[in-house]
Formats: C-alpha cells, sequence, structure tokens
C-alpha cells in the first residue's frame, strides 16, 4: 500500500478504500430492499398468525388459517411488486440524470 509523507516527514497511510466498494446511497438501497422482503415475510406471517388466531376462537380450523395465509401472500406480494416497480423508476431515472450530467 503506497505511503505519503507528512510534514514530520513520518509515514502516513492511504485511506482505506470503502468496504466492498460500496456507496452511502447503494448501502441505502441495499437496506430499502431488504425492508421490502421483510414486509413481505411479516404480511404473510400476521395474516396467518390472524387466521390461526380466529380458527381457535371460532373453531373453524384450518380454514382462516390458509385464507389468512392466502390473503398475506397476495397482498405482500402486491406491494413487493409495486415498491419493487418504483425502486426501478427511480433508479431509471437516476440513471438518466446522471448520465446526462456527465456527456
Amino acid at each position: 500500500m503506497p505511503v505519503h509523507h507528512t510534514r514530520n516527514d513520518q509515514p502516513e497511510p492511504e485511506e482505506a478504500p470503502v468496504v466492498g466498494g460500496q456507496s452511502d446511497r447503494d448501502k441505502a438501497e441495499l437496506w430499502r430492499l431488504s425492508g421490502m422482503g421483510m414486509e413481505f415475510v411479516a404480511s404473510i406471517a400476521g395474516m396467518l398468525l390472524l387466521g390461526l388466531g380466529l380458527d381457535y376462537w371460532w373453531g373453524t380450523s384450518p380454514v382462516l388459517t390458509v385464507i389468512g395465509a392466502v390473503v398475506g401472500l397476495v397482498g405482500g406480494g402486491y406491494n413487493l411488486i409495486r415498491q419493487a416497480l418504483n425502486a426501478e423508476k427511480k433508479a431509471a431515472s437516476r440513471h438518466d440524470h446522471d448520465h446526462r450530467n456527465t456527456h
């Protein structure tokens, strides 16, 4: 690793590169995407548990558990796809904007 000399003629190591080469924008995007996945899982789990609880309460097992899981899957899937499409539009817009500014 190259070194630079300071005023005291003491070697000073060069700054280390960002781990993984990811910018703050990339890290924020990864956190947002992982949050989308967690929302998807939470919607399925939440509706499944609601159905399970209602089945226990009303004695209708497993009807409401299955309905809850399906509703959570459909609702969570819809939300995940909607957010992913919005993220793709934003990324394309940002790419176009960056491309115009560099040329």
